[in-house]
Parts: structure tokens; C-alpha cells; sequence
């Protein structure tokens, strides 16, 4: 009986043990996770502060490189620098928002850019500011790249 009392007793405390080893390692897991989330957005935002820097300098060659792999199946370097005349171009760029998907392999990004026109022929540059929605995928490298509105399947 007291062995009985015993074993019961060192079983309990064992359940406790267990039970707070259990409890310790999801909250860690939910840390783990959230701490990940935290640093993959701030790659994401370096990586999308990069691409619209090169893109505002007219650096679109390193834009380029940052474009989504399939879109560089489609258009070639030589055909992607010769839009270094644009028409449209970028001033004080500003991410307002990054929004993951749940899997961590897409993103949406809100940017806050200036957006500065001169149609051809006209004597004024118009500006504006404006509010770009970008869509990035995470690729099997583990680099984010910029995927072109005209890509985009819905």
C-alpha cells in the first residue's frame, strides 16, 4: 500500500513535469515562428527597398536581377534595359505595408512612392504621389523576387 502510494505519488509529479515541458515548448515553437516571421519581413522589406532604389536610379540591371525567374524567361536583359528611357519616374520610397501569405512564400507589399511624368512633347514633369500594391514570391533559393503585374494569374 505504501509502495502503491509511492509510485502514484512519483507518477503525478512526473504528469507535472511533463505537462510543463509541453506547455514550454509549443510557447517556444509560437516564439520560434513568430521571431521567423519578423526576420523573413525584414528581409523582404531589404530586398523590395533594393529593387525600387535600382529602379528610381535607373540601376535596371540590378532591378533585373530581381525580377521573378519566369519573367527572365520571357524578356531578356537586352529587352528589359532598353525601358532605361521611362516614362514614369520614382522619388521618396516608402513600404507603408507587408502583408505574408500564410505559407510564407508570397507577399504584398504597399509602397508610398512619388510618382513623376513627362509625356512626350510636353514641357512639364507631373507629379504625384501614388500607392503601388507589389506582389513577391520567395523562389527555391530563398530570395524574394518581384513578380510584374502582367504575370500575375488570378
Amino acid at each position: 500500500m505504501i509502495i502503491n502510494r509511492l509510485f502514484r505519488q512519483r507518477m503525478g509529479v512526473l504528469c507535472l513535469v511533463l505537462a510543463f515541458t509541453v506547455i514550454a515548448a509549443f510557447t517556444g515553437c509560437s516564439k520560434q515562428k513568430q521571431k521567423t516571421v519578423q526576420d523573413e519581413k525584414a528581409a523582404l522589406k531589404g530586398r523590395v527597398t533594393a529593387y525600387w532604389q535600382a529602379k528610381a536610379s535607373g540601376d535596371l540591371s540590378k532591378a533585373y536581377d530581381m525580377e521573378y525567374p519566369l519573367l527572365k524567361k520571357e524578356v531578356s536583359r537586352d529587352d528589359y534595359l532598353k525601358n532605361k528611357k521611362m516614362l514614369v519616374k520614382y522619388q521618396d520610397i516608402a513600404i507603408q505595408e507587408v502583408e505574408l501569405d500564410k505559407g510564407g512564400n508570397a507577399a504584398d507589399i504597399k509602397i508610398k512612392v512619388v510618382a513623376r511624368v513627362k509625356p512626350p512633347g510636353a514641357k512639364n514633369t507631373f507629379k504625384a504621389p501614388v500607392v503601388i500594391t507589389d506582389h513577391w514570391v520567395k523562389a527555391e533559393d530563398g530570395k524574394w523576387y518581384h513578380v510584374p503585374k502582367n504575370i500575375i494569374k488570378k
